[in-house]
């Protein structure tokens, strides 16, 4: 399985990097990505099997990135990652195609769970 992590921080990025191949090894590619424009890019080339994505990102937000995903008929699992988890964020992202989310502030065990269910 390879992921791509699009967050507007290097160390958000890292860390998260990090935790997840300590607790799910399997997983063996890890793209990373902060800003539109080049999460497109790697989307197309690399067709990662799962995307985290922020709702902030550097040049827009993450709902602008799925509406592109979602024009261009691209379907990873997506799992959307942000502080800002809104019920209106998640109605909007739900009409792209995002099946969960993470609230940053939580135990990031739970992200782990999630992605284990499909792993």
């Amino acid at each position: 399985m390879n992921i791509l992590i699009i967050d507007d921080s290097p160390n958000i990025r890292k860390a998260l990097k990090k935790t997840l191949q300590s607790f799910i090894p399997e997983i063996e590619v890890y793209l990373e990505s902060d800003d539109i424009k080049d999460a497109i890019t790697k989307i197309e080339s690399e067709k990662p099997d799962l995307i985290i994505l922020d709702l902030m990102l550097k040049s827009g937000t993450g709902l602008d990135l799925l509406k592109d995903i979602n024009l261009k008929n691209i379907r990873p699992l997506i799992i959307l990652y942000s502080n800002f988890l809104a019920k209106e964020y998640k109605a909007m992202a739900r009409k792209f195609g995002v099946e969960e989310f993470f609230d940053k502030s939580d135990d990031i065990t739970k992200l782990v769970e999630i992605i284990k269910k499909y792993v």
